[in-house]
C-alpha cells in the first residue's frame, strides 16, 4: 500500500502544482497590468493630472473598459480599483462574484482610510482582511493615484474546484490564521503545520493527505481523504497486475502478427517526415518491396514533390511582389521631396533672398543626394535621424525663426531598420503644419524600446508643439483615412504604407494630441535588431 499511497501524494504534488503555477501566473499577470497602467497608459495619466473630476473619472471608466478580456482570463482576479486621493475620486470594477453587497462598501471604506492615512503603504503583494475574507492585495502609486488589483482567496478556493476541476479541497493559511476555507478544515479535523514542505499524514485517523507550498508570505494547501478514495486504491493496487498481464499478451499477439516488412518502411517514412518538419524538403523514405507501402511511398514522394514546387513558386511571387510593392513607394516619395523643395527655393528667389538660396543649396544637396540614391528597401534609424536634422537646417535657412530638432534616442535601437525617409517624412509634416506664424516649432523625436512577452517592441514617437490635430483629423488619421484628397498628404501615408510592407501584422501606428500633434510608431524587432 506504501507504493499506492506515494503515487497518490505525488498526484497531490501535481495537482497542487499546477493550481500553484496558475494562480502565480495571474499574480504576475496582475502585476504587470498595474506597473504598465501606471507608467505607460495615457488615460491614468489623465486620471491623476486633470484638473476636473468629470475628465478624470472618464478617463478612469476607460481605464476600466480595457479590463474586461483580463477578468475574462484571470479568474480568480476579484477588482481593480482607482483612487486619486488628492480628487477624492474613487473608482472600482469587480467581477460578479463580488459586484454588489457589503462587501464592495467594506472594502471600499478600508482602502480609503489605508491609502489616505500618512504610514506608509506596503511594498509588494500583501493581505487584507474584509468582511471575514482574506484578499491578496497590490497596491501601486504615482503622483497621489493609487491603482489596487484584489484577489479574494476564498473565492480562488471555489474556482480551484469548480473552474480548475481541482481534486480534493485546496486552502490558504499562514502561521496562526487560517485564510480561507477554514470551516471545513476544522469539520474534518485537520492539524496543518506551516513549517512542512514535504507531504504529511494529518486528520482524526489519520485518513487525509496534505500537501502544502509557499506563497506570497502564506501557503496554499491541498488535502485529499484516503477514506474516499479506497476503491480507487485497491484498483491501482491491482493495477501493476493487471498491466503487465495485458502488455504479456499484446506483446506476442504484436511480435507475431508485425514483421520486418512492416517495422522498417513505418521507420523510414516517419524519419521522412521528420526531416522535412526541420525543413529539408527534399527528405524521401527509402523504397521498399512490398506493394502497399511502395504505393503510399509513390504517392507521398508525388505529394511532397508538388508540395516543394508550389511553395517555392509562392515564396518567388511574395517576394516579386513585396520588391514591387516598395520599389513604387520609394519613386513616389522622391519627386514628392524634390518638388517641395524647389518651392521652398523658388519662394526665396521671388524674396531676392540670395544669400539664404546658397545656404538652402548648401544644405540642399546632401539632402537630395539621400533622397535620390537611396537603393535599399532599409536603413539604419541613426541614418534617418541624421538627415531629420539636416531637413531642420534646411528649414532655418528658408524660412524665417528657427525650428528646432530634439532626440531622446535609446542606443540600442539606433541600429534599428526603418525605411528611408519615413521618420523624416513625419518630420516634415510638422514643419510642414505646425509651424507658427513667428517661425518657432519644436519637434522632438523619441526612439526606445521595451521587452514584451521575450520580444523586443521599437516605440518611435515624432511630436510637435504646434496646434495639434483637431478632432475630426485625429478621428479620420486613426481610422486610416487619408484626410487630405488633393496629394499634400502623399509623404505621410507613403510612409505609413512602407512600414505597413516591411512590418506586417506587427506594426502599428497612432495619431494623437500632446501639448501638439503626436504620431507613435511601434513594431516588433526582428532577431538580429535585438
Amino acid at each position: 500500500m506504501k507504493q499506492i499511497q506515494d503515487q497518490i501524494t505525488q498526484a497531490n504534488r501535481n495537482s497542487l502544482q499546477v493550481y500553484y503555477n496558475t494562480l502565480r501566473t495571474e499574480i504576475e499577470v496582475a502585476e504587470q497590468y498595474l506597473t504598465k497602467l501606471i507608467w505607460d497608459d495615457k488615460n491614468f495619466k489623465v486620471f491623476y493630472s486633470a484638473d476636473d473630476t468629470i475628465d478624470a473619472e472618464k478617463a478612469g471608466q476607460i481605464i476600466f473598459s480595457d479590463t474586461v478580456e483580463m477578468f475574462q482570463t484571470n479568474k480568480d482576479l476579484t477588482g481593480v480599483v482607482l483612487y486619486d486621493t488628492k480628487k477624492d475620486i474613487y473608482l472600482t470594477k469587480y467581477n460578479q462574484v463580488v459586484a454588489y453587497g457589503k462587501i464592495k462598501q467594506e472594502i471600499e471604506f478600508l482602502l480609503r482610510e489605508k491609502l489616505s492615512s500618512e504610514e506608509d503603504k506596503p511594498i509588494g503583494w500583501f493581505l487584507f482582511h474584509c468582511s471575514e475574507r482574506w484578499l491578496l492585495t497590490r497596491v501601486v502609486e504615482r503622483k497621489g493615484a493609487y491603482a489596487v488589483c484584489l484577489i479574494d482567496l476564498t473565492q480562488a478556493v471555489r474556482n480551484a474546484r469548480l473552474i480548475y476541476g481541482i481534486e480534493g479541497e485546496v486552502f490558504f493559511f499562514r502561521r496562526g490564521d487560517f485564510l480561507a476555507n477554514e470551516r471545513w478544515i476544522l469539520e474534518s479535523g485537520i492539524t496543518l503545520d506551516y513549517d512542512k514542505d514535504e507531504f504529511y499524514f494529518t486528520g482524526v485517523k489519520r485518513d487525509y493527505i496534505v500537501v502544502q507550498k509557499q506563497l506570497a508570505g502564506f501557503k496554499v494547501g491541498l488535502a485529499l481523504s484516503f477514506e474516499k478514495n479506497e476503491e480507487s486504491i485497491r484498483i491501482l493496487y491491482y493495477s501493476p497486475f493487471i498491466y503487465l498481464g495485458v502488455a504479456v499478451f499484446s506483446l506476442i499477439s504484436v511480435v507475431l502478427y508485425l514483421k520486418y516488412e512492416l517495422f522498417v518502411p513505418m521507420d523510414n517514412l516517419v524519419i521522412a517526415m521528420q526531416r522535412i518538419q526541420t525543413g529539408d524538403l527534399e527528405a524521401r523514405p527509402t523504397k521498399h518491396k512490398g506493394t502497399e507501402f511502395a504505393q503510399v511511398d509513390n504517392a507521398f514522394n508525388n505529394m511532397m514533390k508538388e508540395i516543394t514546387s508550389l511553395r517555392i513558386k509562392s515564396y518567388e511571387q511574395q517576394l516579386l511582389a513585396k520588391k514591387a510593392q516598395m520599389d513604387a513607394l520609394r519613386m513616389q516619395i522622391r519627386p514628392h521631396f524634390f518638388l517641395n523643395c524647389l518651392k521652398s527655393i523658388f519662394g526665396l528667389a521671388q524674396a531676392g533672398k540670395t544669400e539664404e538660396i546658397q545656404k538652402t543649396v548648401l544644405c540642399l544637396s546632401p539632402h537630395l543626394r539621400y533622397i535620390f540614391d537611396i537603393n535599399t528597401e532599409v536603413i539604419t534609424l541613426e541614418k534617418e535621424l541624421q538627415m531629420c536634422e539636416n531637413y531642420i537646417s534646411l528649414q532655418v535657412a528658408t524660412r524665417r525663426g528657427t525650428p528646432e530638432c530634439k532626440l531622446s534616442v535609446d542606443t540600442k535601437v539606433l541600429m534599428l531598420k526603418v525605411p528611408p525617409v519615413s521618420i523624416l517624412t513625419l518630420v516634415e509634416n510638422c514643419i510642414k503644419h505646425a509651424m507658427a506664424q513667428d517661425g518657432s516649432l519644436i519637434v522632438q523625436i523619441i526612439a526606445k524600446s521595451y521587452e514584451i512577452d521575450g520580444q523586443r517592441l521599437a516605440d518611435i514617437i515624432v511630436r510637435d508643439n504646434g496646434p495639434g490635430f483637431s478632432a475630426g483629423v485625429l478621428d479620420l488619421l486613426n481610422n486610416g483615412r487619408e484626410v487630405e484628397k488633393n496629394g499634400s498628404c502623399v509623404g505621410l501615408w507613403n510612409a505609413v504604407n512602407r512600414f505597413k510592407v516591411l512590418y506586417g501584422e506587427d506594426f502599428a501606428i497612432t495619431f494623437s494630441n500632446n501639448n501638439g500633434a503626436q504620431i507613435e510608431i511601434m513594431f516588433l524587432m526582428k532577431e538580429e535588431e535585438v
